[in-house]
């Protein structure tokens, strides 16, 4: 789900297919970062963050995973985690795509 919608980002600023499938090769084969499946107990808990916290399903889903999977930061320019932040459910980094 997150790779889609950094893909369809990337390509909304104009980035080249190439440039797409270089920086997703680099994500993937970072130490830093964990790749995780969506499983019963995130599709639970991404239920219960967006009906609590009003935040997109699928912003819930990628906070979820975060939380059980004991991220130490989320790296996103999305401002639907705020609501997560104040309540520090979760820590998130801004960064900018291009």
């Amino acid at each position: 789900m997150v790779f889609a919608e950094t893909i369809k980002k990337l390509m909304q600023k104009g980035a080249s297919r190439q440039v797409v499938g270089s920086f997703m090769a680099a994500i993937e084969s970072s130490e830093k970062i964990q790749v995780a499946i969506a499983e019963k107990t995130i599709a639970a808990e991404a239920a219960n963050i967006s009906l609590r916290h009003n935040v997109p399903l699928s912003d819930s889903f990628v906070a979820a995973t975060c939380r059980l999977h004991e991220c130490d930061v989320l790296l996103s320019a999305d401002t639907d985690y705020q609501a997560l932040v104040k309540q520090k459910y979760i820590r998130v980094k801004s960064w900018q795509l291009i």
